[in-house]
């Protein structure tokens, strides 16, 4: 048995920015994005790379900031950050570009270190 859980991100757009058909489009997406993980278990994948698929899907999506960040920085860039853990040996990765242009997939990134063997420990 197994459980995916994804967000669309922080903060709340207030729903009168929303349409029917919009509010529609995120939920297809988000079911996407969930999908994508969810297809990955059911073949017998890894939950690191179920979860890595989830992001993906979200990273690539013009809807959501995933990969392409937040809240803008005091000088107007954009700096992005991700991590990933595996929950059975606890080894992680965390990837912290200097620019948006550094990487179009932080969670990719993310995940190298988590795979070298003796990685580091939480």
């Amino acid at each position: 048995m197994y459980a995916i859980a994804i967000h669309g991100g922080a903060g709340a757009l207030p729903r009168t920015q929303f349409s029917r058909e919009r509010e529609e489009e995120y939920r297809r997406s988000l079911a996407q994005a969930l999908q994508a993980g969810q297809q990955l278990l059911e073949r017998g994948g890894s939950a690191l790379n179920a979860v890595q698929a989830s992001v993906t899907v979200l990273e690539d999506n013009p809807l959501f900031n995933a990969g392409r960040g937040a809240v803008l920085c005091s000088d107007g860039s954009v700096e992005l950050d991700a991590a990933i853990m595996s929950g059975t040996d606890l080894r992680r990765g965390r990837y912290s570009p200097h620019q948006e242009s550094d990487s179009a997939r932080p969670s990719c990134a993310g995940k190298i270190p988590a795979r070298i063997p003796g990685g580091r420990r939480g």
